[in-house]
């Protein structure tokens, strides 16, 4: 993960329009090779807020508190946001809080999701939402962690039995710009990006 990276996505926009115009397996598939080596943009609420640096580039203190919004669904199942490109972030910007973000890779997410932050406790989210304010499209934890071992080679332990807590189900419902509360990492895991 890298902060203030620039993202763009085409390729994962497209293979997104395609399934969406005609779901196949083959269109699926294609947006799932396309997802496995996009980086998505993700707002990022940190304490202390980043201060320019004397070239004007933001900066994070090396104590800051670093959290992702989430959004949650009508039956209060919550996901982690994710956008291809600016205008993505933007529509969700114009509703809630203009945040500095950071580019994620789906091992960045897979980390958020199964990772423990520092009372020991692993994320109440049930996956990722692409694009929100467009596209909307959920990617469930158990494929978010499918995914992660695909791309590491791996191939996944078969009846979720990887899973913490036998979770892994698919979430019902769309989800709704409603923020809440995420994660905290460490900012000595991020990298910095000009912007």
């Amino acid at each position: 993960m890298e902060f203030n990276k620039p993202v763009s996505n085409p390729l994962l926009v497209g293979a997104i329009e395609i399934n969406q115009e005609n779901d196949s397996e083959e269109n699926r598939n294609h947006f799932l090779e396309e997802l496995m080596e996009a980086e998505l943009m993700v707002p990022a609420a940190i304490v202390p807020e980043p201060m320019p640096d004397e070239n004007g580039v933001l900066a994070l203190d090396p104590a800051s508190k670093v959290s992702f919004p989430m959004l949650a669904t009508k039956n209060g199942e919550r996901f982690y946001i994710g956008f291809t490109d600016p205008e993505e972030y933007h529509k969700w910007e114009e509703r809630n809080a203009s945040l500095p973000h950071f580019a994620f890779t789906i091992a960045d997410y897979f980390r958020l999701l199964f990772g423990t932050d520092s009372q020991g406790k692993t994320s109440p989210a049930m996956g990722l939402v692409i694009n929100p304010m467009g596209s909307n499209v959920m990617i469930p934890r158990r494929m978010l962690g499918d995914l992660t071992f695909v791309k590491m080679g791996i191939q996944p332990p078969s009846g979720g039995n990887w899973m913490p807590n036998g979770e892994g189900e698919t979430p019902t419902g769309e989800a709704q710009e409603t923020p809440g509360e995420g994660q905290e990492i460490p900012v000595e895991e991020q990298k910095t990006t000009e912007e």
